[in-house]
């Protein structure tokens, strides 16, 4: 099927990541500071600390060493969206109401560019772009071939149904320098739901790619075509109807 726009895209989380090359002096508290003062609608700060772990040869519990702050994620007053500006990487993330990838790119352009004037990246490293997808269970004798083109098989042994599944594959965009982490598993019943069918894209990029968002921007829209076409011929057209209107 031709990717269309879904009135209803069963979008939870859409994500744009940058890992970066950094080149100015770390200090985590001034940063913290210039966050405070730079996103006045993201009031929810949270500090993000790295950690090592390490193993004596007389087998005693793993010793854990803090390394210190690695940086700072904040999420929006209204829930929305949540950025973090890492030592190296910087992550934005819409998680609830998504509208369309033009909401998306904007918000994570002008993020960007604070990103840009409070770390000055030398440059970034590579690109990711993730978009997680929940479908709702309708009936508990569903059938994964009416979620997926190309189901993974039901029936691995006879007489036992399938409870659980993941299935992963990493498929490589042919003539570009892209690859595509394609997830597919099921979320769980809990209560009265009956659980949800995920399926997750995650696209990316690793190449030097100078730091100007109009640099990014051109591969982020190749990337945005290449999760729409995995989207789109990996679900089943039956079930694209329910998201148009």
């Amino acid at each position: 099927m031709k990717p269309t726009h879904l009135v209803k895209a069963p979008i939870v989380e859409a994500v744009v990541e940058f890992r970066v090359s950094p080149t100015t002096v770390w200090e985590p508290k001034r940063l913290k500071d210039a966050l405070i003062k730079s996103l006045p609608f993201y009031q929810k700060i949270e500090e993000g600390k790295e950690f090592v772990y390490s193993l004596s040869l007389e087998g005693a519990q793993p010793k854990q060493e803090e390394l210190g702050c690695v940086g700072y994620k904040l999420t929006s007053d209204d829930g929305r969206y949540v950025v973090q500006f890492n030592k190296q990487a910087f992550v934005f993330s819409q998680v609830k109401d998504y509208k369309d990838w033009e909401c998306l790119s904007d918000n994570a352009k002008q993020l960007w560019s604070i990103y840009c004037a409070l770390l000055k990246p030398q440059k970034v490293k590579r690109i990711g772009v993730r978009f997680i997808n929940h479908m709702r269970i309708l009936s508990k004798s569903f059938s994964l071939a009416s979620y997926f083109v190309n189901p993974p098989e039901e029936k691995q042994v006879e007489g036992w149904d399938l409870g659980r599944f993941i299935h992963h594959d990493v498929l490589a965009v042919p003539n570009t320098s892209y690859f595509v982490n394609l997830m597919k598993t099921v979320i769980p019943p809990t209560g009265e739901n009956l659980g949800k069918v995920v399926l997750d894209i995650d696209v990316s990029l690793d190449k030097d790619v100078e730091c100007a968002w109009e640099k990014l921007d051109s591969h982020l829209l190749e990337m945005r075509e290449i999760k729409n076409k995995a989207f789109f011929e990996n679900i089943a057209e039956g079930r694209i109807g329910e998201y148009l209107k």
